[in-house]
């Protein structure tokens, strides 16, 4: 570590003395190269991407409410009976 920070300090040393050169900007300054988006469009087009989340979400929820019932087997008869038939489920969850 002390051989690194000794090198460290050399390099710096023996650059504190070169003048710094910046690179030319690659877009010479006058009228945006990018078109300009109106504000309008953007909000309109995030509010559908927004819309179209919330459409698949929501048929999914449907889509597992509807599979629910046969992914879950209660056995009502008993509290012993029902504990049983959850066992495997709260096994699985952990």
């Amino acid at each position: 570590m002390r051989i690194f920070l000794f090198l460290l300090s050399v390099s710096m040393a023996s650059r504190a003395n070169e003048q710094v050169t910046f690179h030319r900007i690659e877009q010479t300054p006058g009228p945006s190269q990018v078109q300009t988006v109106e504000p309008a469009k953007v909000e309109s087009r995030r509010k559908a991407v927004y819309l179209s989340y919330e459409k698949f979400l929501r048929q999914r929820l449907e889509e597992l409410n509807r599979q629910r019932p046969g992914k879950w087997q209660r056995d009502y008869s008993s509290v012993d009976a029902y504990l049983k038939s959850v066992s495997g489920m709260r096994a699985r969850l952990k």
